[in-house]
């Protein structure tokens, strides 16, 4: 297989596959409180792997070692949409199977934009944490030619 397609097809293809899977077992598994804790924990945790590894893949394969922080944090952003595309199918594919429909006051729309953009908000703050890993990473070719001029 060639690299690029496991890199941009194949990468997120699997991870959707894991986070529709952890909404469709966990809700078996658990009950209540603790089948939300394990399912919020366990897709964070998800997401933060995902985008660890695909901007710090990005930064070596794409942009070879030239840590460019606009194009890395775009990236970032559109990863984190693709994740809350991901946990929204999941969300929705969960509802559907066992709606929800005793509960007083429960709104769809609501509760999936409350998980929409919690998860938004943590795949930000996770693309921060990378740009600040892959800004101090010892072989930045554009820190280091920062460095370069400033000493001149």
């Amino acid at each position: 297989m060639n690299r690029d397609f496991v890199k941009k097809f194949l990468t997120p293809a699997i991870t959707g596959i894991i986070v529709i899977g952890m909404y469709m077992i966990f809700p078996t598994q658990f009950e209540g409180k603790i089948m939300a804790m394990y399912l919020f924990n366990g897709t964070r945790l998800v997401l933060l792997l995902y985008m660890f590894f695909s901007l710090y893949f990005y930064f070596v394969d794409d942009l070879k070692y030239r840590g460019e922080i606009q194009k890395i944090f775009f990236r970032g952003a559109l990863l984190s949409l693709l994740f809350t595309v991901f946990t929204s199918a999941g969300f929705f594919i969960v509802y559907f199977k066992n709606p929800v429909i005793e509960v007083e006051n429960f709104s769809l729309l609501q509760s999936w934009f409350v998980q929409f953009t919690k998860f938004l908000k943590y795949g930000m703050l996770y693309t921060v944490l990378t740009l600040i890993w892959i800004y101090f990473h010892p072989q930045n070719l554009t820190k280091r030619r920062k460095k370069e001029t400033k000493t001149q």
